[in-house]
């Protein structure tokens, strides 16, 4: 292929056009920032860095992250059976 100012314009369009996936570790900081309330997943050797969380929380993160492991693979979206809100959050009862 030719390095041409047109080929080098194109090549440039269509790679702005894809969108770069996040890393790994940015998806799980996101998804226990999400879903458990960590600001970060990096060890501070610390009471900080320890938290109680609730199961349904734990649950909730398990499944964002086997759902972005199937985005990531290309795979069809499965969706995830919806809980009652009591069952989720048992101080609303």
């Amino acid at each position: 292929m030719t390095d041409t100012p047109e080929a080098r314009s194109a090549s440039e369009e269509h790679s702005e056009e894809q969108a770069i996936p996040p890393s790994r570790d940015a998806a799980l900081e996101r998804i226990a920032n999400r879903h458990m309330g960590f600001d970060t997943l990096r060890t501070r050797i610390g009471p900080i860095d320890f938290r109680e969380v609730a199961v349904w929380e734990v649950k909730d993160a398990l499944e964002a992250a086997y759902q972005a492991g199937l985005d990531a693979a290309g795979s069809t979206r499965v969706a995830a059976p919806k809980q009652p809100e009591s069952r989720r959050n048992p101080s609303a009862q």
